[in-house]
């Protein structure tokens, strides 16, 4: 049997990483949001809601009675985590599906190659938005379809995943 040399295999990491480093775009993860207490209201322990009632040095003042400005007077606020990570994006089916092979997958769904230590968090993410930088333009948010598989010769440095529109 051959064996492929390890430098034939490290020549062929750094290449892949110029192209994800190069042609890669940022994505921004979203994980699902967790509650917080509001920091400018004291919060109403009994009515698990805000007692309306302003918090010493919180950021916005407000008189009793009237509802915190900060949350509304529900007492806390959902706060949403990002993380950010490059990954390399196929489009076009025709990029990544073969012809002869029939595979029932949503229309919007792209595929991506990403390093797999961003796999974790991309897992717990929610939300995904493709090239950040444009997310302006395309409001195109997406979330993992199926499960990721490790890719290249070694298997423990990239991986593929395909992503569907939501």
């Amino acid at each position: 049997m051959f064996e492929i040399p390890d430098e034939l295999l490290d020549l062929h990491e750094q290449g892949v990483d110029a192209i994800l480093n190069k042609l890669g775009v940022s994505c921004t993860l979203y994980y699902p949001p967790k509650m917080t207490a509001c920091i400018n209201c004291i919060p109403n322990p009994v009515a698990h809601k805000s007692s309306n009632k302003y918090r010493t040095g919180g950021p916005v003042p407000f008189f009793a009675g009237s509802l915190c400005p900060v949350c509304g007077g529900e007492g806390y606020k959902q706060l949403v985590n990002t993380d950010s990570v490059i990954m390399q994006i196929y489009w076009e089916p025709k990029q990544f599906v073969n012809i002869v092979v029939k595979i029932n997958m949503p229309n919007g769904t792209i595929r991506a190659k990403g390093y797999l230590r961003d796999l974790p968090n991309i897992r717990l993410a929610r939300e995904i938005a493709i090239n950040d930088t444009q997310l302006q333009y395309t409001g195109g948010k997406f979330r993992l379809w199926g499960e990721p598989i490790t890719h290249g010769f070694r298997n423990n440095r990239y991986f593929l995943a395909y992503f569907e529109r939501v």
